[in-house]
């Protein structure tokens, strides 16, 4: 029994619902039977080969593709492509693009003229008005957008205008430099204010801080000259 290897046809039978059909073999020329392949969306491989019993049906090639010999017999042409399958069937519509305003202002223009009992004369001014509006809207749109480029007809500033914000901007620097002055964390910032002396240093006072650390800054030069010595002379031994 020979049946079709189409995929998604089911095609086994010689004859079905009173209709003949013939199973065909792949054609031996190899460029041939690779657009056969290619047709049929089959790929040669592991799960198809083609041997002598693989068959492609009569339903996969239109009328003309056939020709009958003298006795008879119905075989198809040399050089035949098969090209009717199911996914061939269904053809995507093509997209349009439908400009919107012109689609609307012909409307509107057709039915103005359908209304008017003059006919073309007043459908025809009533497209060139509708024409010159949108060229109108248009124009105005333009020239209302900003423009990013310099405004060269401003007037510019006169020396005394230029005194006066050259002075206002030392003002507001002099005032910033204050503030970050007043920012700073300083010991003469807490001289009077015990409590914070104490938080921060320890000590009782501001005084008493001042105190020790004059009797310290003597000794701490010492220290310091005393370890250097002993570092020289080590190295000297």
């Amino acid at each position: 029994m020979s049946y079709c290897c189409v995929p998604e046809c089911r095609s086994y039978k010689r004859k079905e619902s009173g209709k003949r059909k013939t199973f065909h073999r792949f054609p031996v020329n190899t460029a041939i039977r690779r657009e056969w392949v290619v047709k049929i969306r089959r790929d040669v491989g592991q799960h198809f080969k083609i041997a002598n019993n693989t068959r492609v049906c009569s339903d996969h090639f239109p009328d003309e593709s056939f020709t009958k010999t003298l006795c008879g017999i119905r075989k198809l042409k040399e050089g035949v492509v098969p090209s009717l399958f199911t996914w061939s069937s269904i053809k995507p519509g093509r997209r349009t693009i439908v400009r919107t305003a012109s689609l609307f202002f012909s409307h509107v223009a057709t039915a103005t003229c359908g209304e008017d009992a003059r006919g073309d004369e007043s459908c025809h001014s009533m497209g060139q008005d509708l024409q010159e509006d949108i060229a109108c809207t248009s124009s105005e749109v333009e020239t209302s957008l900003p423009h990013s480029d310099h405004d060269y007809t401003q007037r510019p500033l006169s020396l005394e205008e230029q005194l006066q914000e050259a002075c206002k901007s030392i003002a507001r620097q002099e005032e910033e430099i204050s503030t970050l002055r007043g920012n700073q964390f300083l010991l003469k910032r807490f001289q009077c204010d015990d409590k914070q002396i104490q938080f921060y240093t320890g000590f009782r006072d501001y005084n008493t801080l001042k105190a020790v650390f004059t009797d310290l800054q003597p000794t701490a030069c010492l220290v310091y000259l005393h370890k250097s010595t002993e570092f020289n002379t080590s190295r000297l031994n």
